[in-house]
């Protein structure tokens, strides 16, 4: 009688475990992303960091919105009971280009940034127009 409810326990401990490793990891993505993006931003054209990131098997995407009124969104899409999301605003334009190359992409309608489970290195880069670039290169 004793094994059963410890067992009930320790499996929803574990759980709430698992939600809150999750819950901490997408705030730091989406932190970390908009921090460097308007440190980018702020140092000017041309400048650029690395920013490396781990992804819970639970994300599914990562999408950014730059709207029409000046206020963009970094929007984290990740899988629970419900299938919810995390928000991360700012007033810096973020888009993406998963080349090195000169395209980027009009975000209005939302960019999704690529990303594998797992650690990846973002390229978090200031270009012309003050225009911030996030690239996943690893």
């Amino acid at each position: 009688m004793i094994i059963i409810p410890g067992a009930f326990v320790f499996s929803q401990y574990s759980s709430s475990s698992q939600a809150g490793l999750r819950n901490a990891q997408i705030y730091k993505i989406g932190s970390d992303l908009i921090d460097a993006s308007e440190l980018m931003y702020s140092v000017g054209e041309n400048s650029w960091q690395t920013v490396d990131l781990t992804f819970h098997p639970d994300i599914q995407s990562l999408t950014v919105y730059n709207g029409s009124d000046g206020i963009n969104e970094l929007v984290i899409k990740y899988q629970d009971r419900y299938g919810s999301e995390a928000v991360f605003f700012t007033e810096i334009p973020i888009t993406n280009s998963s080349s090195t190359d000169t395209f980027i992409e009009d975000c209005t309608n939302g960019c999704v940034i690529p990303f594998h489970e797992g650690k990846n290195s973002i390229r978090v880069e200031s270009l012309r127009n003050s225009i911030v670039v996030l690239r996943v290169v690893k």
